[in-house]
């Protein structure tokens, strides 16, 4: 984010409110946009398309792969002349009997926007397509790997898995994509990526802060309430054990979140997104199992 006074031809402000969270231990409390929000005419979210792709889809793909890769892209900045539209007001000095409110705007892409994933998606899409003739197979399998900035993939055997991952980040990087935070069911490829990979950190961030900076539009709309134990990791929402290679579902997740939160509407969604979630695996089991069986094996 920065601050910015510049006059610009679309100007829009968007509006906040504190959310409480208790399922932090530090970071109590969450500021939350509205692009919904409206005073006369259409608000933002009624502006441009809206991202409609097939999870599921994405999901069986992933699921035929012997040996699984997933990453993300880490926050794409926003073009200059779009960041106007993403303005916001904050105030100078919390603990001044008048504080000064002052002007800053997103630099980044902004989740709570619904054209936000579609924008994204097709911004990478666009990218990868530049390349379809020199490295066909290559743009062909990332295009099906892609929700909005995650990606699901993987191969038959760790060596062209690891191949992969050099590829697609060597690809993504020529369009100033960082493709990165690799999780593998394979140890063994899990290794050969960890050794390339330096982690990063925003300096003066705690963990917790930087945990938020490094959302994707996938961990902040898909599960945002389901713990994750050790040895798991989230794929499109999805508890998933690496060690097992197994996507994993309780109703301990739904069970301790109605117990916990207050009955708003926030906390019925989220529960409703776990009992989807939940909705989803089952779909795995009882229509899918077999036929990945097969091709895996």
């Amino acid at each position: 984010m920065d601050s910015s006074e510049e006059q610009a031809e679309r100007v829009h402000f968007l509006p906040h409110q504190a959310v409480i969270r208790r399922d932090k231990d530090t970071t109590k409390l969450r500021i939350v946009f509205d692009a919904s929000a409206k005073s006369t005419g259409l608000s933002l979210n009624d502006c441009g398309p809206k991202f409609d792709q097939k999870i599921l889809d994405l999901l069986l793909r992933f699921r035929v792969h012997r040996v699984a890769l997933t990453g993300d892209i880490e926050k794409v900045s926003m073009a200059k002349g779009d960041q106007d539209v993403l303005r916001f007001l904050w105030v100078d000095d919390i603990n001044k009997e008048q504080p000064e409110p002052l002007t800053f705007r997103f630099t980044r892409v902004v989740f709570g926007v619904s054209s936000s994933p579609f924008l994204l998606n097709a911004t990478i899409r666009h990218h990868l397509e530049k390349y379809s003739s020199k490295h066909p197979d290559l743009v062909a399998k990332l295009l099906k790997s892609f929700y909005v900035d995650d990606l699901v993939t993987g191969a038959s055997d760790e060596d062209q898995a690891y191949a992969l991952h050099q590829a697609s980040k060597q690809l993504l990087k020529e369009g100033g994509f960082n493709l990165r935070k690799f999780c593998s069911n394979s140890a063994l490829l899990q290794m050969r990526v960890d050794t390339e990979e330096v982690p990063t950190k925003p300096v003066g961030l705690s963990t917790e802060h930087t945990e938020e900076a490094e959302e994707t539009y996938v961990s902040s709309t898909l599960g945002p309430g389901q713990k994750v134990h050790s040895g798991e990791r989230k794929v499109l929402g999805i508890r998933w054990d690496i060690t097992t290679d197994q996507f994993v579902m309780t109703l301990e997740d739904i069970a301790s979140a109605a117990a916990e939160l207050e009955p708003t509407k926030r906390a019925i969604v989220t529960d409703s997104m776990i009992l989807w979630a939940f909705y989803r695996r089952s779909l795995f089991t009882s229509r899918s199992f077999f036929k990945i069986f097969v091709r895996q094996n």
